[in-house]
């Protein structure tokens, strides 16, 4: 009987083993894959936008230092008339004087941005030159000079059109020579 037994499993007898649980294995690891690769791709993404903002946040910041410093090479932006706390601004702006040039010219912002700058009068206004390199202060003659302070604001905004947005604030000294009391 033994022999018989063997040979019936030879010929294909069916065994009481469930069928198909390899399949409903390989389903599942196929949607746990699908939402791994689903998963990735939201991250993928989501990198590539804040790649995107920070490059366009980091443009924006250097048009505003740019502007800044074509302003701040310009002796003709820092009138000493301007009273303390006055401003000058470029056209379109709420300013005291709104007479600096349009933009600087080769720093327009990008497309769809916009751009605010003004240079403003701080106090007092005029003080001794301040001490920075005191041996060369005294070799120069410093006290033959005071120094008028002066704020230059620049900021461009490109939030509206999904670009970046960036404030610069820059201080400059005009040095005019002293007043004899």
């Amino acid at each position: 009987m033994p022999a018989l037994l063997q040979q019936q499993r030879r010929c294909g007898a069916k065994s009481q083993r469930p069928r198909g649980y390899i399949l409903l294995l390989v389903m599942v690891f196929l949607l746990l894959l699908a939402v791994l690769a689903a998963t990735a791709l939201r991250v993928s993404a989501l990198e590539f936008r804040l790649a995107g903002n920070d490059q366009f946040r980091e443009q924006a910041l250097q048009q505003a230092l740019g502007i800044a410093r074509a302003l701040a090479l310009n002796p003709a932006h820092f009138p000493l008339d301007l009273a303390v706390g006055d401003s000058l601004c470029g056209e379109g702006a709420t300013c005291t004087r709104p007479v600096l040039p349009a933009a600087p010219s080769g720093h327009a912002p990008p497309g769809g941005s916009t751009l605010d700058y003004r240079i403003t009068r701080r106090g007092p206004p005029l003080a001794p030159v301040p001490d920075f390199r005191l041996p060369q202060a005294r070799a120069s003659g410093a006290s033959g000079w005071q120094a008028a302070s002066f704020e230059v604001q620049v900021s461009i905004d490109g939030t509206e059109v999904g670009l970046g947005s960036a404030q610069v604030v820059q201080g400059v000294a005009l040095l005019v020579p002293a007043q004899s009391s």
